[in-house]
């Protein structure tokens, strides 16, 4: 299957199915104006009923919070560390590691083990 949206031939977006494998794909077309405009999915969550506005990155392995946050929070590093690994698969310093951040999205809780940045 092909679907085909109305929009201007720079918003053109088109997702193709194959109802056999159940597999979609989005399909978008090359702009570079809006790539140098970017920037990443952002949104507001809660955390011991504290707003913050957090990045969502879909491509992490583990999730990071700032100390500052986390002194602010009252979170407490459990004496645990790992070392984080950036694009270049280098191992940088030891995070300390928080258990069991209370983060609160669109009303559902999850605790999350979090790394310390910074």
């Amino acid at each position: 299957m092909y679907f085909e949206d109305e929009a201007s031939e720079d918003d053109q977006a088109s997702i193709s199915s194959d109802v056999d494998d159940g597999v979609s794909v989005y399909c978008y077309p090359y702009n570079l104006q809006r790539m140098k405009v970017s920037s990443p999915l952002r949104g507001a969550i809660t955390i011991n009923d504290k707003p913050v506005e957090v990045v969502f990155d879909t491509g992490a392995s583990v999730s990071v919070i700032g100390k500052g946050l986390v002194d602010s929070l009252g979170l407490v590093p459990n004496g645990d560390t790992l070392p984080l690994t950036g694009f270049d698969n280098k191992k940088g310093p030891s995070s300390p590691i928080v258990m069991d951040v209370p983060i609160r999205i669109a009303g559902k809780l999850r605790p999350e083990h979090m790394c310390l940045m910074g």
